[in-house]
């Protein structure tokens, strides 16, 4: 998707710099609206994350997907 090889890892690492910043967030948020809320809000988030990189995949955005990676 890039011609910069460079990058290839980008889209992968940018998946751990998502999960590490967003660990301390969802604590607080399943400690307020509960564990089974705090789950439905997490796959409804992975849901549309995952079409946020289904687009950039079809639009053949290097930068879309990255950002839907994480």
């Amino acid at each position: 998707m890039t011609d910069d090889k460079n990058l290839s890892t980008l889209p992968i690492a940018m998946i751990i710099v998502g999960t590490a910043s967003m660990m301390i967030p969802a604590s607080i948020i399943l400690k307020k609206l509960g564990q089974r809320k705090g789950f439905m809000l997490g796959t409804v988030l992975g849901v549309l994350s995952g079409l946020v990189s289904w687009y950039g995949i079809i639009q053949h955005s290097f930068w879309v997907f990255s950002i839907g990676n994480m």
